[in-house]
């Protein structure tokens, strides 16, 4: 909330009152004792807490924990990143993000849907985020190591290796075939 115009009204107590902006756009007139401490204005404020019958689901727990991730400016694997002011409220989040979480947890599955950052290092905003599945999610993490587009996990899984086997032969500089190939002893 900004405030267009101080003082433009004195009630009949003296109560001076201020224009200002919500975040909605929505331009009202509030006391100046108020200005400081009310952040929305009646719409949103209703809108706010008005039971959206979402509060057990999966959705609503996952912008939850995206609220308080975003928030926590002290968090080691979020440091910094942010929350988008337009998503401190739930509504917003599900207007922006609902439909494609419907979308991917039909393909995917409730289990198998998570909120994925597409840059890691900015913070948490409807242009910043998809649903993801646990595997897309995993290749996207900044400590991952993708060879060809695949994790070390997932090119061992496939060639039936252990996962410890492939990263140290990739550690150690072997390239294409020599993550497969079993070494020859003399």
């Amino acid at each position: 909330m900004k405030i267009i115009e101080k003082d433009v009204s004195v009630s009949k107590n003296y109560v001076k009152s201020s224009l200002v902006m919500c975040d909605c756009g929505n331009i009202f007139t509030l006391q100046n004792s108020k200005v400081n401490y009310q952040k929305y204005c009646k719409e949103c404020k209703k809108e706010s807490s008005t039971t959206h019958n979402m509060s057990y689901t999966k959705f609503y727990r996952t912008w939850s924990d995206v609220k308080t991730r975003g928030s926590n400016r002290y968090s080691v694997s979020n440091c910094a990143v942010g929350l988008s002011k337009n998503w401190e409220v739930f509504v917003n989040f599900k207007k922006d993000m609902y439909e494609t979480y419907l979308m991917h947890v039909s393909k995917h599955g409730e289990k198998n849907t998570t909120i994925d950052r597409i840059d890691n290092s900015k913070g948490y905003f409807k242009e910043n985020c998809r649903w993801a599945t646990y595997e897309e999610q995993n290749k996207n993490r900044s400590i991952s190591i993708l060879i060809d587009g695949q994790t070390v996990s997932e090119i061992a899984k496939k060639n039936n290796l252990s996962y410890s086997c492939v990263y140290f032969r990739y550690k150690s500089g072997k390239k294409g075939d020599g993550l497969l190939k079993k070494s020859e002893r003399k």
